[in-house]
């Protein structure tokens, strides 16, 4: 009985449907990040990407960089265990929160 209904045609029809929901949803989604990104603050980011290159630099063992990181209350300091497994290094980072405060999350 259900080979004379053309169940196949059924089955098709729902999985258009679906690809087609699943479409427009990523068109929405893609349209809300677009308006995420025009609507940035671009101080923010700007002086987030200062602190990201300032910890690299910190990291790789520039002296300076590592004054500025030390007397920075934004940046999180940590200790690492060198390879030898006897000496500490210091390492720096920036916290997510301020790169999720750029977008309007906080």
């Amino acid at each position: 009985m259900f080979e004379k209904l053309g169940t196949t045609s059924l089955s098709f029809a729902w999985l258009g449907s679906v690809l087609i929901f699943l479409a427009i949803v990523c068109i929405v989604f893609a349209f809300y990040l677009l308006y995420k990104i025009w609507t940035a603050n671009p101080e923010l980011l700007k002086e987030y990407r200062k602190m990201r290159e300032l910890c690299d630099l910190a990291n790789s063992g520039h002296k300076g960089a590592r004054l500025q990181c030390e007397h920075n209350p934004l940046i999180n300091k940590g200790m690492r265990l060198c390879e030898d497994g006897v000496n500490v290094e210091s390492t720096y980072s920036v916290p997510m929160y301020l790169f999720y405060q750029i977008w309007g999350h906080y």
